[in-house]
């Protein structure tokens, strides 16, 4: 079982065009609750560009209202959307290919029970594994259930706890099919951006690879059963596909906020990898007023919390909620299942790019603090920093780079705990 700038999914029409607020304004804030459930009450909105590249007389006119615009314009002769437009700071500043593929593949890692180590992982095994399960359905299928694979697997029937092995479609939807088709759109976005040929198959390409990597990196050595096959078939794959068809990208673009605050890998030299994880957040206008959203950050857990605007373009966020502490699978019908503990953070953005947080909870990782590039003063602009505290209150150290999108530390873990726990 397993964020994107905020933006509409749907390109603007013309690149030198000044942008102006939609004529049904009015019609959209008398729609009500039902609305504002949908998202739809959004009061503020920047565009995509570089702030020190844009005069504060330019950005006031080029502010509209209700939907945020982070999109770049559809070349002529161009058949498909284009890119996002990631701004030059913040976690948006450090997406790329390779950032994506640790962060999402190896997002499970940061649970206790995995090891950090990538020289001791059983790669051939796992990749064996997964693949077996993904060609063999119906083997894994049966060893499972077949009514249980649908009940709780595939559709939303079973709602028991998550860590009595029900429910698994709850992540399955959230995190495969929607986290899955926004870091598409994303990934898409970052090789048009560059002018790579066919930018949706390379973009495809790299998300089911990191979709593979998730399920490698859950199984281990240990064999894969049915959750792997309706991770990756049906709802990695059935992302992409969803997301290929312009009115859901319309539907998640124009009714969201949705930001892409995945942390920072960072690798040491003993060739282990920390504070890797693929996170998005979402904001809520609310009925109230301007001066507070409500945040919805989901990733290996879920947490609710209150946005506060700064200015025109910063946000001081807060959120509370469960965090995945372990991950078990049952040996006899592979029915996954993980526990949950409290755990929450503190969050700085502008236009929706994460430029610092600290984060607490009842992992190995007892706090940690992020801060992004383009928040220290040059020459250091571009480099992000990792800080981090164990259980056992020993530290941890990142440096890391927009141009790599992760980064260089030093962990003082000591004996492996994964050894132990195996």
């Amino acid at each position: 079982m397993r964020t994107m700038t905020e933006t509409s999914l749907r390109p603007v029409p013309t690149a030198g065009a000044r942008y102006a607020a939609p004529h049904s304004l009015g019609t959209m804030r008398s729609l009500g609750l039902a609305a504002l459930l949908l998202g739809a009450t959004v009061p503020r909105v920047t565009l995509a560009q570089t702030v020190d590249s844009i005069g504060a007389e330019e950005r006031d006119t080029a502010r509209v209202d209700p939907i945020r615009v982070d999109v770049l314009p559809k070349p002529r002769g161009q058949r498909v959307p284009t890119s996002f437009r990631l701004q030059p700071y913040g976690s948006n500043a450090n997406f790329n290919p390779v950032s994506m593929l640790v962060n999402r593949g190896l997002d499970i890692w940061q649970l206790d029970q995995y090891s950090p180590s990538l020289t001791r992982f059983p790669y051939r095994r796992s990749a064996a594994s997964v693949w077996r399960a993904v060609t063999h359905p119906g083997e894994v299928i049966d060893q499972m259930g077949t009514w249980q694979f649908v009940s709780n697997e595939i559709l939303p029937i079973r709602w028991g706890a998550w860590d009595a092995g029900d429910a698994a479609w709850a992540p399955n939807y959230m995190l495969h099919f929607f986290m899955g088709g926004v870091t598409y759109v994303r990934t898409e976005g970052w090789f048009a951006d560059r002018g790579w040929p066919a930018p949706k198959l390379w973009s495809g390409v790299t998300v089911m690879a990191a979709a593979y990597l998730t399920e490698m990196a859950e199984v281990g050595d240990t064999p894969a059963g049915a959750s792997a096959f309706a991770d990756l078939v049906v709802f990695d794959l059935g992302g992409v596909l969803a997301f290929n068809v312009p009115w859901v990208r319309n539907l998640f673009g124009e009714k969201l906020r949705v930001m892409d605050w995945s942390l920072q890998p960072v690798f040491t030299p003993h060739a282990e990898v920390y504070n890797q994880g693929d996170y998005l957040a979402i904001k809520f206008g609310l009925p109230f007023g301007d001066d507070v959203d409500l945040l919805w950050r989901l990733g290996l857990g879920s947490w609710w919390g209150l946005s506060f605007p700064r200015g025109e373009e910063d946000a001081i966020s807060f959120a509370l909620g469960a965090e995945t502490t372990s991950h078990s699978v049952d040996p006899d019908t592979r029915v996954e299942s993980i526990t949950a503990g409290f755990a929450g953070g503190l969050f700085y953005d502008r236009n929706g790019s994460l430029l610092a947080s600290l984060e607490w909870g009842f992992r190995e990782r007892l706090a940690s603090i992020n801060v992004y590039p383009g928040v220290f003063p040059r020459p250091l602009k571009d480099m992000g920093l990792w800080l981090s505290l164990d259980r056992d209150l020993r530290p941890r150290l990142g440096l890391t780079a927009r141009a790599l999108g992760f980064g260089l530390g030093l962990s003082p873990r000591g004996p492996d705990r994964y050894d132990a726990l195996r």
